[in-house]
């Protein structure tokens, strides 16, 4: 018991798997602010949990942000979208069923600048194993997603026979049963747009969309296809020195970056009246990049298996020992 405790208390070491997005941080024209914006950030604060150490400001904006959503229209391009509804495998593409899809793959909300604190779960050790991820961002990273990491490790029995993962979060244990319903970080780059706009600007805005819809694409895919968490592939000397050698290129059509691409497009419509023409610019930009990072064509093989990894079952704690790392 003493070696297999000691074993388990080495977790800080091990190499927690997520993947990060980095986009530029762009500056442009400030959206209007309404009482209207300000009720929708409430529905997104319903479907997700925020660590209190997010400021109440930034979730509100992250609200606003998500919530814009409601207002997609790219019923123009036509091609946009049946690529997109072709990438997420969904019959329709709108506003609310973005929304859903997003609340349907990530649940809690944390900041780079905390140390969050995890808990492995043995169940017949009746054990709990605590350790902390220190979180790290550049300030080009608008987001990340922890999920498929965290739970690959749960599944993966050839390092431990653990049995769950817990989030700790405003004081509570919440148990991380899959992928789905996972974890985002907020980046630096969020936050700088946050601080120095204040009222996120329209190109922000769609940027910090896609970055969200990317980061819930990371919560797909499984263990047995060898597609948990959707992940980036090294990008080829091809793509220029800032990006050679680095995780930030797609070797599936259907991965995080095409996600971002296609909803930017379908949001940049929102920028016809309310933009300069710089600002277009810098939009059609951010598409571009987006698009140049998947290193495959549009063909039925590029296709990564996205049906979501069996959750977990429910594990109750009470009366574990717990351990800290």
């Amino acid at each position: 018991m003493k070696n297999k405790l000691k074993q388990r208390l080495k977790v800080k070491s091990m190499q927690i798997g997520f993947t990060l997005l980095g986009l530029n941080a762009f500056a442009c024209g400030k959206s209007s602010k309404s009482d209207k914006q300000d009720s929708q950030a409430s529905v997104a604060n319903a479907n997700l949990i925020f660590d209190e150490s997010l400021s109440t400001s930034l979730t509100a904006d992250i609200g606003k942000d998500l919530n814009s959503l409601r207002t997609w229209y790219n019923d123009k391009n036509v091609d946009s979208i049946n690529n997109l509804k072709k990438i997420l495998n969904l019959n329709e593409i709108s506003g609310p069923i973005l929304e859903s899809w997003f609340y349907d793959r990530i649940q809690y909300v944390i900041s780079y600048k905390t140390n969050v604190k995890f808990s492995y779960a043995y169940a017949v050790d009746r054990e709990l194993v605590n350790f902390d991820i220190k979180l790290r961002s550049s300030p080009n990273i608008v987001a990340a997603n922890l999920s498929a990491g965290l739970i690959e490790q749960v599944k993966d029995k050839t390092v431990e026979d653990r049995d769950a993962v817990f989030l700790h979060i405003n004081g509570l244990k919440k148990q991380l049963l899959s992928a789905h319903k996972g974890v985002m970080m907020i980046g630096a780059g969020y936050e700088i747009d946050h601080e120095e706009a204040k009222k996120i600007p329209i190109v922000n805005s769609i940027r910090h969309i896609a970055a969200m819809l990317h980061e819930a694409r990371h919560s797909d895919g499984n263990v047995k296809s060898k597609t948990l968490g959707m992940s980036h592939v090294q990008c080829p000397a091809s793509k220029g020195e800032e990006l050679e050698g680095q995780y930030a290129c797609d070797n599936s059509w259907n991965g995080p970056y095409n996600v971002g691409a296609y909803v930017s497009e379908g949001l940049a419509a929102q920028c016809s009246a309310g933009c300069t023409e710089n600002e277009k610019l810098i939009l059609s930009f951010v598409i571009l990049d987006l698009k140049s990072r998947i290193l495959v064509e549009n063909k039925a093989a590029n296709y990564w298996d996205a049906t979501p990894e069996k959750s977990l079952p429910t594990l109750g704690i009470d009366g574990f020992t717990t351990f800290e790392n």
